[in-house]
């Protein structure tokens, strides 16, 4: 698994791409851990979607699942853009539904 690191407004996040939703709670406890893991203030995960660009699964660093999060939504669509996996402008699916 490769994790990125993006920073956006103050808050930065370990953003990823699987291809199966999964309980990664866990996961996003340790790797978010400022002191024996990467460090950030959560864990993305983005997954394939048939309508949309990918849908998430948001990850808060304590391991909770959050619907949205804005900060994370800008990295998001960067890292999506750079990875290839949707242009520039996209729309994505999160838990709290369609984000432009």
């Amino acid at each position: 698994m490769h994790l990125y690191k993006y920073c956006a407004s103050g808050n930065d996040f370990l953003i990823t791409h699987q291809f199966a939703p999964q309980d990664r709670s866990a996961l996003a406890k340790r790797v978010c851990d400022r002191h024996y893991g990467f460090g950030a203030d959560g864990l993305v995960v983005l997954l394939p979607h048939a309508k949309y660009a990918y849908t998430w699964e948001f990850y808060n660093a304590d391991g909770s699942l959050a619907n949205m999060c804005g900060n994370a939504s800008r990295c998001v669509g960067l890292y999506a853009y750079h990875q290839g996996l949707a242009p520039l402008k996209h729309t994505f699916l999160s838990a709290a539904g369609r984000s432009p």
